[in-house]
């Protein structure tokens, strides 16, 4: 299984956590567990197809990402956090086809395809990935396949706890708006 990014603004500064690339399990109370924060961004990884990714966006959270300025913020994110960076893994984000549109409905007027990876197989190869590794260049995959993926929420409150857990060492960077 691949694992999925749930991007979560919020309104106010928020820590943000990391350990060793691994999974750090948070206490927010609007946070779903096993979340990473970063500013105004709340992450939650887990593997789904694209549209469990989606059902699950909008069941827990908004929706997935859409938009170039909220992948942008992603890649950001992800880029200070380490964790994309080390990884080439395709991401999906909210762009699918019949004519190319973001999940939340929103048009779409800058295509970074690459082209190596444009696939012409209409049935099953109609959502769009983000590979952040290689620049956050798009390309269109199987639907039916389990990767990461990215949805947007907003918190209403952040609230901070500091976790130590045994022997485990969690590092904790406090970012300011």
């Amino acid at each position: 299984r691949r694992q999925f990014t749930c991007f979560l603004p919020n309104s106010e500064p928020i820590l943000f956590t990391y350990r060793s690339l691994q999974i750090v399990t948070l206490n927010f109370s609007d946070c779903r567990v096993n979340t990473r924060i970063h500013r105004r961004n709340c992450l939650a990884y887990k593997r789904k197809t694209w549209q469990e990714a989606q059902s699950y966006c909008r069941e827990n959270h908004t929706d997935l990402i859409s938009g170039t300025k909220q992948l942008q913020d992603a890649e950001n994110m992800m880029n200070i956090s380490g964790y994309i960076k080390y990884r080439r893994e395709p991401i999906y984000i909210g762009l699918f086809s019949d004519t190319w549109r973001w999940s939340d409905g929103s048009t779409i007027s800058f295509k970074p395809w690459y082209r190596q990876f444009y696939y012409q197989q209409p049935n099953s190869f109609r959502c769009a990935v983000t590979v952040f590794y290689y620049g956050g260049i798009w390309r269109n995959e199987n639907c039916a396949e389990r990767k990461p993926f990215i949805s947007v929420y907003k918190l209403s409150i952040a609230v901070y706890y500091t976790l130590i857990q045994g022997e485990k060492e969690t590092i904790y960077l406090f970012l300011a708006k």
